[in-house]
């Protein structure tokens, strides 16, 4: 909270495991625990507030599923004096978390806590539009065919994309030049292009769609591939480039037809950058890709889970420079 802090415990709340269990089991929602914060001078629920909402983003992001507090219990001595309830957008139990949760794990989680809260003030992107968070969560959970999932990462990706270009701290703007300077000259391009069509016997009505303003606009753009690049040395992540070319090829093909690049690919490309085997992998690798970018976001650097290695391997861990 700025520059004050209070001290926390999140304790189970009765019947946890069991709970736990059915949250796994039926892909529900219940309250697993409750946060104890202490009366402390100069910090109001209002304070609270804002403070355990961040925490419960910080939360999300490490463990792979929606986290939101939905009820306030004010004390005096062992007494509840009031009762806040909140509206809140509860979401499925969602397995894919990249830091692991059991006991052995923890100096992780609390190292992601710690970095993760501090990150949602002081991040650029975060404060720009914290909602990527939550597009990037909603792809995780387990209500939907798996292309749809996948199509709802390459919709995550696109959102974290564009709130990065806006933020101000992308090396990389959404136009190769400025579209101030580019907007005079679209009409001369314009008028250069269709005779060299029209010369090549293509049809009047096509060439007036091959070169309309709309379409010449569009060069104007920055690649999808740059602004991928900039993203990940912004959040100082290092990517492999035949990881980068991949998850693009990935996107592409969710976006413009729907299938996974495992499917609908053409053998050309695959010869130049091999696919996943099956759409689950190629799933899974769109999750790790994304995980390793939030995580660097929140500031994280350590071990984490790394979904590229399932269902082969049920426990590999990596660490995150």
């Amino acid at each position: 909270m700025g520059d004050r802090t209070i001290k926390g415990a999140i304790v189970a709340v009765e019947d946890a495991d069991h709970l736990h269990r059915r949250v796994i089991t039926h892909k529900s929602a219940e309250v697993l625990a409750e946060l104890v914060v202490p009366k402390t001078d100069g910090i109001d629920g209002a304070d609270l507030v804002g403070a355990v909402s961040d925490l419960g983003v910080a939360l999300s992001v490490m463990r792979g599923t929606k986290v939101v507090w939905v009820y306030r219990h004010d004390f005096s001595g062992n007494q509840i004096v009031h009762t806040t309830h909140r509206s809140s957008i509860v979401k499925a139990y969602s397995p894919w978390a990249p830091l692991r949760g059991d006991h052995d794990n923890r100096a992780a989680s609390a190292a992601f806590v710690k970095s993760g809260a501090a990150a949602l003030s002081t991040s650029a992107v975060l404060k720009a539009d914290r909602s990527v968070v939550d597009a990037y969560l909603d792809a995780k959970v387990e209500h939907d065919f798996l292309e749809t999932r996948a199509g709802k990462l390459a919709l995550a990706i696109e959102k974290l994309k564009h709130t990065f270009v806006r933020s101000g701290v992308s090396d990389v703007g959404e136009y190769v030049v400025p579209d101030a300077a580019f907007q005079p000259l679209v009409a001369d391009i314009v008028k250069t292009i269709r005779p060299i069509l029209e010369n090549a016997g293509i049809p009047a009505d096509k060439v007036a769609m091959i070169a309309s303003e709309g379409k010449v606009r569009g060069l104007n753009r920055a690649a999808f591939r740059g602004i991928l690049k900039a993203l990940c040395r912004h959040a100082s992540l290092t990517v492999p480039s035949k990881e980068i070319e991949l998850f693009i090829l990935c996107r592409d093909y969710l976006v413009h037809t729907g299938q996974f690049y495992c499917q609908g690919g053409t053998a050309e490309e695959w010869a130049n950058v091999p696919p996943a085997a099956t759409p689950l992998e190629e799933f899974c690798f769109l999750i790790s890709f994304l995980d390793r970018v939030f995580l660097k976001l929140f500031g994280y650097s350590g071990d984490y889970f790394d979904w590229r290695d399932f269902p082969h391997d049920q426990g590999k861990t990596r660490t995150l420079p």
